[in-house]
C-alpha cells in the first residue's frame, strides 16, 4: 500500500484464487535479500513461500509438514528491519477488555500489598510506643 494506505502500489497471488483460509506474512534477509515468508492458513496446503521484496519473485519454497495436513501455517522472523515497522492492527475490543481487566486486578493487589505493609508498619510503630 502507499504511505496514505489508499491505494495498493503492488500485489501477488499466492496460492490458488479460491483459496480464502488467509496466510500468515513475516519479513526476513534471506540469501542476503530482503524477502517476505508467507505460509498458507487453515484449510491449505501446508505450503511456505519465500518472495523476493524487491521483484516479488518466488525465492523458494517448500511444505512444512505434509501435504494433507490443512492446519495451517505460521510463519515469524526476527529480522530487525521490520520490526521497526508497525505492520500490526489496533487490538480487538475483547483484547481492550482483557488488557484494562488485567490491569485492574495487578493495580488492585499492588494497593492491597501497600496497605498491608503500612498496617504493619503501623502496628509496629504501635507496640513500640506501648513497650509491648
Amino acid at each position: 500500500f502507499s504511505g496514505d494506505g489508499q491505494s495498493v502500489l503492488r500485489d501477488f497471488q499466492f496460492g490458488s484464487p479460491g483459496f480464502t483460509g488467509g496466510v500468515s506474512v513475516t519479513g526476513a534477509l534471506f540469501d542476503g535479500h530482503e524477502s517476505l515468508i508467507v505460509g498458507k492458513g487453515q484449510g491449505g496446503a501446508p505450503e511456505v513461500r519465500v518472495f523476493d521484496v524487491a521483484t516479488l519473485g518466488v525465492v523458494s519454497g517448500f511444505f512444512a509438514f505434509s501435504a494433507d495436513f490443512r492446519g495451517g501455517v505460521n510463519v515469524a522472523s526476527s529480522y530487525p528491519r521490520f520490526h521497526e515497522v508497525n505492520l500490526g492492527g489496533v487490538p480487538e475490543p475483547a483484547s481492550w477488555a482483557l488488557m484494562i481487566l488485567g490491569l485492574d486486578a495487578v493495580g488492585g493487589r499492588l494497593r492491597a500489598q501497600r496497605r498491608l505493609r503500612l498496617s504493619g508498619r503501623l502496628m509496629t510503630w504501635v507496640l513500640r510506643q506501648h513497650r509491648l
